[in-house]
């Protein structure tokens, strides 16, 4: 059997699971942020985000370790730190125009805003999501 199916059939269960959690997370932000029939669920769905994209950085790492070539270090970290710089960029923009965040358009922000929780926990927990979510991109 040629390499490239043995790694193709030892990765399916990682790219399965990355498939689900990914339609999964589409269609409950559907229902919950745009439709809106159970808006009940926003504040719920939104502390859930970070539990999730850990565990997606995770399969997508695993994922990545059933490939048979190496990773081309110096671009990849070089890539990230652009990318997460821009992320960086975009965070301390956002703080600069609205420290409050009283305008902040983002519906999982707002979903924790609304709860009364303080702002600067609604950052931190934007900038860990936004970070983890350019890691997951980055490592596909």
């Amino acid at each position: 059997m040629p390499e490239a199916e043995i790694v193709e059939r030892c990765s399916k269960p990682y790219t399965d699971q990355i498939a689900t959690v990914g339609f999964l997370v589409a269609l409950a932000s559907y229902v919950v942020y745009i439709a809106q029939p159970l808006s009940v669920l926003r504040a719920p769905l939104a502390f859930l985000l970070c539990p999730v994209l850990i565990y997606s950085v995770v399969l997508a790492a695993a994922l990545y370790r059933k490939g048979t070539n190496d990773l081309p270090f110096i671009p990849f970290v070089v890539g990230s730190v652009f990318v997460v710089g821009g992320v960086a960029l975009d965070g301390v923009a956002t703080l600069m125009m609205t420290p409050t965040l009283r305008y902040e358009a983002n519906s999982v922000a707002r979903a924790l805003l609304d709860t009364g929780l303080p702002v600067s926990f609604v950052v931190m927990c934007g900038i860990v999501s936004e970070v983890l979510f350019t890691l997951l991109v980055c490592i596909l």
